[in-house]
């Protein structure tokens, strides 16, 4: 690639070549810092040397500002903003980002420019779901029991934008990284129509408390944010 902009300079192409040549190398060593962080995080949570640093967080204001970060670097609009009362979690909050980043960058490839991504955060109980849905082409069923299966990629799906496909750890890891946080993920899917990947965790409860917080017995919503890509 260096050499290719060399000869591209000495030809006189001009400098938008070369930014161009630049551009691609950049996003090329991201991708392999990806993979090879991918690879580093799977065989450090073979071995149980896969650590937390949990903190209580209200998730939340995590959210919105990981979704700042993430909108203003990926260079997409965040077009609509809706925020609730705080909720407090016990999270590692860089692992925790770590997830959302992942099931982020999994909606835009599997969705089109232009359309929307939703992520809603809402309590229920004891619980929080954070979910991110995408209008993209979904999963067929006969995949869905595998799709959090270590190096699992979904067979015959093109990217529609985006990144190229990676080694079929993200949803591993991210399970994984959820289960240590003692919750769950769920998908929901309609081939054809888009799907909602959705990271399901308990809220932090003060041990020392004498009174335990209120919590709605029915599904609430806290926070929505939509996006275009």
């Amino acid at each position: 690639m260096t050499q290719h902009m060399r000869h591209q300079l000495e030809r006189g192409d001009g400098v938008t070549a070369v930014q161009q040549g630049l551009l691609d190398m950049e996003r090329s060593i991201t991708r392999t810092e990806v993979l090879v962080q991918d690879l580093l995080d799977t065989s450090l949570m073979e071995t149980n040397l896969f650590a937390l640093r949990r903190q209580r967080t209200d998730l939340v204001e995590l959210c919105r500002k990981l979704l700042d970060d993430y909108t203003a670097r990926a260079v997409l609009t965040l077009v609509n903003e809706m925020k609730g009362a705080p909720i407090e979690v016990e999270v590692d909050r860089d692992r925790f980002s770590q997830v959302l980043i992942n099931l982020l960058s999994n909606a835009r490839k599997f969705s089109k420019h232009g359309t929307a991504i939703t992520v809603t955060l809402q309590q229920s109980g004891y619980e929080v779901i954070v979910s991110i849905q995408d209008m993209g082409i979904g999963i067929a069923e006969e995949y869905l029991p595998h799709l959090f299966e270590q190096f699992y990629r979904v067979p015959g799906v093109e990217i529609q934008s985006g990144s190229r496909t990676g080694l079929g750890l993200g949803l591993f890891i991210a399970r994984k990284i959820v289960e240590r946080h003692g919750g769950h993920m769920e998908v929901q899917t309609v081939l054809g129509q888009g799907s909602v990947f959705s990271v399901v965790l308990p809220i932090y409860v003060d041990p020392d408390a004498t009174e335990q917080p209120d919590v709605p017995a029915s599904l609430h919503t806290q926070a929505v944010w939509t996006i275009t890509h």
